[in-house]
């Protein structure tokens, strides 16, 4: 599409259909497709409808990235016992059990590390 002005510009096309066969887009609201279908333009496909509602047909029709993940990055089952939510994201108990256990290990490394420092140096040559 060519503007006035000579700049090019790019439009999603359900956008367009909507606003010719719907109606002017009300503010604050996007255009939804029913069926999930994002190459599906059909007038009769498309609504508006808040953001909200747009995001929970992601979910709704199986498209949402995270909700599909059935494992965490390390390869453990999100199961029941396996996962707990905090700050609205899932977290591995397994991971999670494993980065307290390598962080606690470190520290103690470390406080022996001081430990041996400081009775190397008071015990040292006066």
């Amino acid at each position: 599409m060519t503007i006035e002005s000579g700049k090019r510009v790019t439009r999603e096309v359900h956008p367009l259909v909507a606003a010719a066969f719907i109606g002017p887009r009300p503010e604050g609201s996007e255009v939804c497709h029913n069926d999930g279908d994002r190459t599906n333009n059909v007038p009769g496909n498309l609504r508006y409808d808040t953001p909200r509602e747009n995001a929970l047909d992601v979910i709704r029709h199986g498209r949402n990235v995270n909700v599909n993940k059935t494992h965490c990055p390390s390869g453990h089952a999100y199961s029941a016992e396996n996962t707990y939510v905090w700050n609205g994201y899932r977290h591995c108990r397994e991971c999670s059990r494993k980065s307290r256990a390598d962080y606690e290990r470190r520290r103690r490394q470390e406080r022996k590390r001081r430990q041996s420092c400081q009775v190397a140096q008071s015990s040292g040559p006066r």
